[in-house]
């Protein structure tokens, strides 16, 4: 028999999931995290979709699959549902939103089409964003969340930064599988 004693829920919640804007920015500057949140360092997943920012240093970002190393000016993209874990020097400054896929959705079916199947690939899991265009929406995102209410701005961002990924990352036919019901 397995002892769970010293195990911890890998799954992390959304505090704003239930709010009329469930957006959740996390600021994380030389390891400390805005809002605190406990664990942020540590391995796990959760249901939203994630894009990270890095403002300064760098940051690596490991799954059960990848691993990449993002630096100032670059951001990575990680699917729902993907187990995951961030670590970052000590002069890292980084911007994390956490968003649910409905945030990005329309009201006309057909036009959820591209962004549902994108974010539906199980083969689209961490995606490390360097192509200048890419980064200057997330930029101008950045920038307009800084100066707050201006839920509708942010929303139509992140819906063209899933509508580019999603042109950027060819469908695979590979399968990739794994567990995640890790025990740390």
């Amino acid at each position: 028999m397995t002892t769970m004693e010293n195990a911890f829920e890998l799954y992390s919640k959304n505090p704003n999931i239930h709010k009329s804007f469930p957006l959740f920015v996390l600021d994380v500057n030389q390891d400390k995290c805005y809002p605190k949140r406990q664990r942020f360092h540590e391995m796990h997943w959760h249901d939203e979709i994630q894009l990270t920012y890095v403002l300064e240093g760098n940051i690596t970002i490991r799954t059960l699959n990848a691993s990449y190393t993002i630096s100032k000016n670059q951001a990575v993209f990680i699917n729902k549902q993907v187990l995951h874990i961030i670590t970052d020097s000590q002069n890292a400054h980084y911007r994390t939103y956490l968003f649910p896929e409905s945030l990005i959705l329309f009201q006309v079916d057909y036009l959820n089409q591209k962004i549902q199947t994108f974010l539906s690939n199980t083969n689209v899991t961490l995606y490390p964003i360097f192509q200048d265009k890419l980064i200057q929406i997330i930029k101008e995102m950045d920038s307009i969340y800084q100066q707050r209410d201006n839920e509708y701005q942010i929303c139509s961002y992140l819906a063209l930064i899933i509508s580019k990924l999603s042109d950027l990352i060819p469908p695979s036919n590979k399968t990739i599988e794994y567990h995640q019901n890790i025990y740390i």
